[in-house]
């Protein structure tokens, strides 16, 4: 079964932790040959590139994070990458507890 994107505002603590193992067990895992981790690497490229504000923007963004959550998936095929919905007021997130939301760690 495919992994499926989810708002990261509607994530428990559980999924929220996992996502973020995944990222340090990638990070750990994936030295390239000049020292930097492959994540590291692929910000480099994106900084690197400069095409924001040019007509690439959107397409060079999207391969990159396609890129990244390929990465995330050699460490757990379960993970997806989460996204934010900028049609939700922060202040007022579904998730029950209002204000900003911590994605990362439970408030």
């Amino acid at each position: 079964m495919e992994p499926i994107r989810r708002n990261g505002a509607h994530l428990g603590q559980i999924e929220r932790d996992a996502f973020i193992e995944v990222i340090v067990q990638g990070d750990a895992s994936r030295l390239l040959r000049d020292g930097v981790f492959l994540r590291d690497k692929q910000a480099q490229i994106h900084q690197g590139t400069h095409v924001h504000g040019g007509p690439w923007v959107l397409q060079r963004h999207r391969e990159w994070l396609n890129r990244y959550e390929a990465l995330l998936q050699e460490v757990d095929p379960r993970i997806a990458l989460r996204y934010w919905d900028w049609s939700e007021d922060p202040s007022a997130a579904s998730n029950g507890s209002g204000g900003t939301v911590n994605l990362s760690r439970s408030t």
